[in-house]
């Protein structure tokens, strides 16, 4: 189960800032918009979602873990299990990041251990629509 861990120079009143998402075994940081969580179940109300997804390629060694790199701020390199559900999903403990279909290469399946790098994270609404999210140039 997801939980807020920490707060980092956020805005209550206009729910925007940094947060510190947990599953108890990994942490990201992510940046939040319009978030003001009323529930302790972060998974019914929210999700992640990645921009500037780069360099998504199979992972042989089969490990789930998150590297966090230096730059940007927000950036990281992400090694999980791909899922292809009613959402596309990196999955990394318990925190699941969607994806879209354009960010996957049509060699990886389902079910396969998978690397890649993303620039931020964002925590949304459930109702966002992923395909709108544009890349940003790095």
């Amino acid at each position: 189960m997801l939980f807020i861990k920490e707060y980092r120079d956020f805005d209550f009143d206009r729910g925007e800032g940094e947060v510190i998402i947990s599953d108890g075994r990994f942490e990201l940081s992510c940046y939040a918009d319009l978030f003001y969580p009323k529930t302790s179940n972060l998974e019914s109300n929210y999700q992640l979602i990645p921009l500037s997804v780069d360099e998504l390629k199979t992972d042989v060694e089969g490990k789930y873990y998150i590297q966090k790199l230096d730059s940007p701020y927000f950036s990281y390199k992400l090694f999980g299990k791909l899922y292809f559900e009613d959402k596309i999903r990196i999955q990394i403990g318990d925190i699941k990041i969607v994806l879209s279909s354009y960010d996957v290469p049509g060699d990886i399946r389902s079910g396969c251990f998978v690397s890649v790098v993303v620039s931020r994270i964002d925590i949304t609404r459930n109702n966002t629509n992923v395909e709108k999210k544009k890349k940003i140039n790095h």
